[in-house]
C-alpha cells in the first residue's frame, strides 16, 4: 500500500512540474510574441518615414527637372 500511495504521490508531482513548466513556455512564448510585435511596428513606421522622405525627395527632384526644362526652353 505504501508504495502505490508513493507512486501516486509521484506521479501528481510530475503532472504538477510539468503543467509549471507549460505555463512558464506559455508566458515566455507571449513575451517574446509581444516582443516582436513591437519591433515589427517600430520597423514599420521606420518604413513610412524612409517612405515619406524618398517622396519628398522625389518631389523636389521633378520640381527642380521642371524649373530646369522651363529655363531652357
Amino acid at each position: 500500500m505504501d508504495i502505490i500511495l508513493y507512486l501516486h504521490l509521484l506521479c501528481l508531482v510530475l503532472y504538477w512540474i510539468i503543467s509549471l513548466r507549460v505555463d512558464a513556455c506559455s508566458a515566455f512564448d507571449m513575451e517574446r510574441e509581444r516582443e516582436w510585435r513591437q519591433r515589427e511596428n517600430a520597423l514599420k513606421v521606420q518604413i513610412a518615414q524612409l517612405e515619406a522622405t524618398l517622396k519628398a525627395d522625389l518631389g523636389e527632384k521633378g520640381e527642380s527637372l521642371n524649373t530646369v526644362r522651363g529655363l531652357s526652353k
